[in-house]
């Protein structure tokens, strides 16, 4: 497992109080009920902190989903 995967899971699974264990890379909006509107900007300012990056309003929306968020951060350019 990547260290971005290890990372994310951490971030989500604080953000949303669900169990690390319980998520995968095909866990998303749609599979994590906690992550609602409002926590999907808390999560984007919360990747911005921890890997360094500047996500913009566009990349954001299409950040649903573990694999897409580990996508950005091993690639962010």
């Amino acid at each position: 497992m990547s260290d971005s995967l290890n990372r994310v899971k951490q971030i989500i699974s604080t953000l949303f109080n669900v169990e690390e264990e319980t998520l995968t890379e095909s866990s998303s909006t749609a599979t994590v009920s906690e992550w609602d509107s409002m926590g999907q900007l808390m999560l984007v300012l919360e990747l911005e902190q921890q890997f360094d990056i500047s996500i913009e309003p566009e990349t954001a929306e299409k950040l649903t989903s573990i694999a897409a968020i580990v996508k950005l951060v091993d690639n962010p350019a």
